[in-house]
């Protein structure tokens, strides 16, 4: 038996493919298990068939290496998903499988009867070509098309001219190997030595897939080639026409004969010519290849373009759009990197076309800073989709990373850390970035360094400027309410001296007056009551402040206790109003109170609240001229924190209102918006005063309730009196603590 040595070469190639890829197998991943599996196959049929040439035309041996090819293309589409990242594939693994199935059955069950002439050819790996046989090479070629047809589909739906390029090849590797199993099927329609070699240059084409990030730009080289061959054509038909001109020219007749040993040597001259041209090489570069830049005059106008630029923004935006004008892609950012500790944060600055812009942290000694510190070259959005060193990376940093829409990063550098990124995105023309180009970018970058430190220190003093002025209106405010403080408590001691006098005084001027009338025995029980009640009166006058003192002193410390209980609103206002309403009457204020019956009992203490409502009530007198009107007006608001909902209740006056400056001051202890030489002891007159403790004591009891107090007024106006409005919301039942 002589065995075909195109089958040997076959079989021992597998096996060396085999033996390559278990070297490079690292880990047990399901590429290499696929693969290897597929290889298996692949050697076990050229085994079999060079083993069959000298069997007779039937047998077990022959029928299970009629099914190899079949079952190669599990292992074979395994592969393929696996390599494409597809996702849910399991469906379609199992329709294959049932696939197998079916076509062993057909096979089997088919009729014998010969579709061909005998000696007119047969299939290798059948005795003739019956319906099964035909059936099987049917359904084996669908398939073989529908996985090659669905790579091509991938490549061109690919984003990225990388990922495109490598499915491209993993198609191409593909077809080869369904042509080499279609040849090496055959015999006596061609030379199945054919088949053989085509089937391990497919299978060398896989190998190096799998075991290669980085397979030959098979596009790069598709123009190349095509290149190649418009300039030898070109030559070779200037050489032919020049032969022809110079036959017409002497009157000689080329024969037949000679017509293709001319056109042979014009094309051989022209290949020759072409790869030795350097001006044709650089025609063909700039218009197949379209590289159509000067690296040396696009460093010195980008450098002088971005020089004075002190924005970041405008920094970004003009050297994205300065690459983009050479490169020619869409999307592209200026990034702005922020080491601190062992985290990096990246935030675009602005740039041109669709980006993220949103600022993702990074560990330094993670992948990708890793790989700018160590390498300081870019690094391909491919890579990190492909390379097992970036399979580290956190699923929302991959999705920041795809967001970004860029097809590499360059690093701009300086002290061995980057400080910026130059995101750039795909290239319109599809192409992906060579290396001339990826060493453009890096040449760019580095010129940028300079502009970027400048713009970032630029930017670093606008935010400490507006830090600054920050600080000083801050100041400015306090130095404002200090001021007012200071004001507050030398006014404080004026009134209090005149509060605490006055009593005082009439206690004093009371008593002797007693002792003297006691002395002259002219003291009757009338006067002696009239008298002593006149005292009475001025020590109360002396408590209240004195109690207005020690309450505001237990809001300074926080100490204000409560005792709560159901109270009803309507009894506080009630008591609150009845020792004002005889000045209230004297004054021929009007006051009116409205929405107060129908309100829920609140839980709170009843004597604080009274407390509360009285100096609110007290200040609408004394602020509000003769005649004028007071409002007591109450709601139930539904509020988010609190399920049983609050009451506000408003006390509104038409009296001379209160500066929009004021209104947080108003609560501040000793503080006094009109003059205190204005002060009047007459309690209820207008424009009388107190010591300026009043309103501090309403918000801190308010605040021990869980409420709060504020007021509305359009300003300060004793002619017009715009009035003003003190609004008081307090839960319905106070949270735990209160």
């Amino acid at each position: 038996m002589v065995i075909p040595f195109a089958r040997l070469m076959a079989a021992a190639g597998q096996g060396l493919l085999i033996a390559l890829l278990l070297r490079h197998q690292g880990k047990r991943n399901t590429m290499r298990l696929s693969l290897t599996g597929f290889l298996a196959v692949s050697a076990l049929v050229s085994i079999v068939a060079i083993v069959l040439e000298g069997m007779p035309e039937s047998g077990w041996l022959r029928q299970t290496a009629t099914y190899g090819w079949a079952i190669s293309l599990v292992p074979l589409f395994i592969l393929t998903a696996a390599h494409g990242k597809w996702d849910r594939n399991r469906p379609v693994a199992v329709a294959l499988v049932a696939w197998l199935i079916l076509l062993i059955l057909v096979t089997q069950l088919a009729p014998a009867t010969s579709l061909i002439a005998p000696g007119a050819g047969r299939l290798l790996l059948f005795p003739e070509l019956n319906i099964g046989g035909l059936f099987f090479l049917l359904c084996w070629a669908a398939m073989a098309a529908g996985l090659v047809a669905v790579v091509l589909y991938r490549s061109a739906q690919a984003r990225l001219p990388l990922h495109a390029n490598r499915l491209l090849h993993w198609a191409g590797a593909l077809a080869l190997v369904f042509a080499g199993q279609f040849f090496f099927s055959l015999q006596g329609f061609v030379p199945s030595s054919i088949g053989a070699m085509i089937l391990l240059l497919g299978s060398g084409g896989l190998v190096y897939g799998v075991i290669s990030y980085h397979v030959f730009d098979i596009q790069n080289l598709g123009r190349l080639t095509l290149g190649h061959l418009v300039s030898i054509t070109v030559i070779a038909a200037v050489i032919i026409a020049a032969v022809l001109a110079a036959a017409a020219l002497t009157n000689q007749t080329l024969s037949g004969e000679a017509i293709p040993t001319v056109i042979g040597l014009a094309l051989f001259l022209g290949t020759i010519y072409r790869f030795g041209s350097a001006r044709i090489d650089r025609f063909i570069t700039r218009t197949i290849i379209a590289q159509r830049y000067d690296a040396a005059a696009i460093v010195e106008t980008y450098a002088r373009t971005i020089g004075n630029i002190l924005d970041i923004e405008t920094l970004s935006s003009v050297a994205i759009d300065t690459i983009r004008d050479v490169l020619g892609f869409r999307n592209g950012a200026m990034m702005l990197v922020k080491v601190d500790n062992n985290t990096a944060v990246v935030l675009p600055a602005g740039g041109a076309g669709r980006m993220q812009d949103s600022l993702m942290s990074f560990s330094v000694a993670g992948p990708i800073f890793a790989h700018f510190v160590e390498k300081r070259r870019p690094l391909l959005q491919y890579d990190i989709d492909v390379l097992p060193e970036f399979q580290s990376l956190t699923k929302k940093q991959r999705l920041w990373l795809v967001e970004m829409q860029a097809a590499v990063y360059v690093p701009i550098m300086t002290d061995g850390l980057p400080i910026g990124l130059l995101a750039i995105g795909p290239r319109d023309s599809g192409a992906p970035y060579r290396g001339s180009e990826l060493q453009l970018l890096q040449v760019l970058a580095g010129q940028s360094v300079g502009a970027l430190t400048n713009a970032r220190l630029f930017d670093d003093m606008k935010n400490l400027n507006a830090e600054i002025q920050l600080l000083n209106e801050d100041l400015r405010l306090s130095n404002e309410r200090l001021q007012h403080m200071d004001l507050a408590k030398s006014d404080f001691i004026t009134i209090a001296s005149h509060e605490l006098r006055t009593p005082l005084t009439q206690v004093k001027g009371y008593t002797d007056l007693i002792e003297a009338m006691i002395e002259a025995d002219s003291l009757t029980s009338e006067q002696a009551r009239r008298l002593t009640g006149r005292v009475s009166r001025a020590v109360d006058q002396l408590d209240r402040v004195i109690n207005s003192m020690l309450d505001a002193s237990q809001i300074d410390v926080d100490a204000m206790a409560l005792s709560l209980a159901e109270t009803k609103l309507d009894a506080v206002l009630r008591i609150a109003v009845e020792p004002l309403a005889e000045a209230m009457r004297e004054r021929r204020l009007a006051l009116s109170i409205t929405g107060i019956r129908n309100l829920p009992p609140i839980m709170a203490d009843f004597q604080r609240l009274v407390q509360a409502v009285s100096n609110l009530l007290l200040n609408a007198i004394r602020y509000t001229p003769d005649g004028g009107r007071i409002t007591i007006s109450a709601q139930v608001l539904q509020d988010e924190r609190n399920a049983d909902g609050e009451i506000e209740l408003i006390i509104a006056d038409t009296g001379v209102g209160i500066d929009p400056r004021d209104h947080e001051l108003i609560y501040q202890k000793f503080f006094r918006a009109s003059d205190p030489q204005l002060h009047s002891t007459g309690g209820t007159d207008f424009m009388a005063a107190g010591p300026g403790l009043g309103l501090a004591i309403v918000r801190g009891i308010i605040q021990a309730h869980g409420g709060r107090i504020w007021v509305e007024s359009e300003g300060h106006d004793p002619e017009r009196c715009p009035g003003s409005e003190f609004h008081l919301v307090f839960p319905i039942k106070p949270g735990e603590g209160q």
